[in-house]
């Protein structure tokens, strides 16, 4: 529940979801407990997600097989609180969530649920302060894709067409980076268009694709 001091009239929430080809369905497996400055982790029978609290960085891996596609990930805040606690959702039901609630007021939520191959990131902005807050855009997350393979041998797919992860601008609502060999690879997408614009960017450095997540707003008022 939202205390006053973080009353839901001072945030907007956003969805951004992952699917990874795989048509791995099942049931939300134990949890295991959590110390101080601890990681945290949750999974499904598809999806694993740990976030370690230090570095404050997450990732996101298969379980059929092991592997993890999506590394050094962060949030929209650098720090805070990190622990997993029950959610319930009006269209999937009950899961679970990553919940890393930042010095700032404001909240960044990782969801898994039963029969869904996707990890759901949820973002809550606070304004603590005692005039209106601007918002023209909000980046909740980026992370490098592992895919295994060179960049020279990925494409990616959007809303520019087939494009290069270097040469692509930014997709609209999603973006796909995949091996055209093996049709492996990631999508990723926006839920919802309620409030703002989301784009899916996939620059490169280093022979290294990084996805990056933006909503963009236009003029926000917190």
């Amino acid at each position: 529940m939202w205390t006053k001091k973080r009353a839901p009239s001072a945030k907007h929430f956003m969805k951004f979801a992952w699917l990874i080809f795989s048509g791995l369905m099942g049931i939300l497996a134990s949890l295991p407990l959590r110390g101080e400055n601890a990681s945290v982790a949750i999974e499904n029978a598809a999806l694993r997600i740990e976030y370690d609290p230090v570095p404050g960085h997450f990732s996101v891996s298969t379980r059929m097989p092991a592997a993890a596609f999506l590394t050094g990930g962060q949030l929209s805040v650098e720090g805070g609180d990190a622990s997993v606690q029950t959610v319930r959702h009006p269209v999937f039901g009950a899961g679970q969530a990553i919940v890393v609630d930042h010095p700032d007021g404001g909240r960044d939520t990782i969801e898994l649920f039963p029969d869904l191959p996707f990890a759901l990131f949820r973002t809550a902005v606070h304004n603590g302060g005692a005039r209106p807050k601007i918002v023209d855009r909000l980046q909740p997350w980026h992370a490098r894709a592992e895919t295994g393979r060179p960049v020279a041998k990925l494409t990616t797919l959007g809303s520019g067409g087939l494009l290069t992860p270097e040469k692509n601008p930014g997709s609209y609502v999603w973006l796909a980076l995949v091996d055209p060999q093996t049709r492996r690879g990631i999508v990723a997408g926006w839920l919802t268009g309620a409030r703002g614009s989301g784009v899916v960017f996939s620059p490169v450095k280093d022979d290294q694709v990084r996805l990056d997540a933006q909503l963009d707003y236009g003029r926000l008022q917190l």
